[in-house]
């Protein structure tokens, strides 16, 4: 009995359609992950974004405390790492996030800079608010006996002003979407001297992704010179 010759051409239809799969499917799969690392990295540039605003307004309440300033960050991204719905869940995923930023966390004052400081510190609020670390007021007028700042450093204006540069790693979803990425990143890192420098350097050897974020609010009370105002 013989064989209709379009059985044979079906048969080999689905021969040809099977290896098709066998060879799209892995890069389908790798466009899919690849794709969903994307939108993660945004969703966590968002969270960054509203977590530096945090930050930088408890730091404008709060003499630009830096211990403040990381626990309105690390509070704000609770939601990146799995929210919660009552007090226990809450507390777990900010655990999460403290754990996470230990040694993976820089914030930086980016102003008032530390030349601001020598600049407009009011030698009265340094001896009863700052402890002998300089102060600038946060409203007023300029302390006796300073002048004009040169064109290269900062007005009173500016100096009430705090801009704050926050970088973070993340440990990255896909493999071969974070070597490709981090291979880029290395070639770019300038290995620049300076703590970001530093930092961004360390967290791409740990194979990490860095993220960064900055947000810029008005002083609402007097900021007392602490380390992150290093560069």
């Amino acid at each position: 009995m013989k064989r209709h010759p379009n059985a044979r051409v079906r048969r080999r239809s689905r021969g040809a359609a099977m290896v098709e799969f066998i060879i799209v499917a892995p890069l389908l799969g790798l466009f899919l992950v690849t794709l969903v690392q994307y939108g993660m990295m945004l969703v966590a540039q968002a969270d960054m974004s509203y977590a530096t605003l945090m930050a930088a307004r408890a730091g404008s309440t709060g003499n630009v405390d830096p211990m403040l300033m990381r626990e309105a960050y690390l509070r704000a991204m609770v939601p990146w790492y799995g929210g919660g719905v009552d007090t226990a869940s809450l507390a777990q995923s900010l655990a999460r996030a403290q754990g996470d930023a230990a040694g993976h966390l820089l914030i930086q004052v980016i102003s008032p800079t530390a030349q601001a400081y020598r600049h407009w510190n009011d030698p009265t609020l340094q001896r009863r608010e700052g402890h002998g670390r300089r102060v600038i007021a946060w409203t007023g007028t300029p302390p006796a006996g300073s002048a004009a700042p040169s064109p290269d450093e900062q007005s009173l204006a500016q100096a009430r002003v705090l801009k704050l540069r926050i970088a973070q790693s993340f440990v990255p979803l896909d493999p071969m979407f974070t070597q490709a990425y981090l291979a880029l990143l290395r070639f770019a890192d300038p290995h620049v001297d300076t703590r970001a420098g530093r930092f961004y350097t360390a967290q791409i050897d740990q194979d990490r992704l860095v993220l960064v974020s900055t947000a810029a609010v008005h002083l609402q009370s007097d900021a007392i010179e602490s380390s992150s105002t290093q560069p």
